[in-house]
């Protein structure tokens, strides 16, 4: 396994991906993207655990969807009743925030949908839920105590 990394690495963009000694729970197999990491804490979201469920039309209608990029995923265990757009679309800058080349995070409702109807749309992960470590969590060195040991990786946009 890697040495351990200094939070002072992090920043938004990078990934973090679940060592093979995290065994169970949410972050088992995870991939996490930083969306934000300062000394006050860190926001991410995990990008490969898809969901199989079904949302009210007024968000999503499944009988329009012909863009075969977009997948709903668990984002992480916290806030379950918010939903986040991780996209490739450079459509809407002053809603959206660019984590790393091709990856940004926002957008609204209308987005969604053109985008999900369009067959060459933009590639979209509507997540439900998110992560948030706190200050103290993130100053020490991984392995993080809270959440166990993640392999760190430098922004990429390779997750589409």
């Amino acid at each position: 396994m890697a040495d351990p990394l200094s939070y002072k690495r992090l920043n938004k963009g990078f990934f973090l991906i679940a060592s093979p000694n995290i065994d169970a729970g949410i972050y088992f197999r995870s991939v996490i993207i930083l969306c934000e990491h300062s000394s006050i804490g860190s926001f991410g979201l995990i990008v490969n655990k898809r969901l199989e469920i079904d949302l009210p039309e007024e968000i999503f209608n499944q009988n329009d969807l012909h863009n075969d990029n977009v997948h709903i995923c668990a984002g992480g265990p916290i806030q379950p009743n918010q939903m986040m757009l991780l996209h490739s679309s450079q459509k809407l800058p002053e809603q959206t925030l660019n984590l790393c080349e091709e990856i940004y995070l926002g957008g609204d409702l209308q987005f969604l949908q053109e985008a999900s109807a369009n067959s060459q749309g933009p590639a979209i992960r509507l997540l439900f839920w998110n992560l948030r470590f706190g200050a103290r969590t993130v100053r020490k060195r991984v392995p993080l105590e809270e959440i166990g040991s993640f392999i760190l990786l430098p922004p990429f946009w390779f997750i589409f």
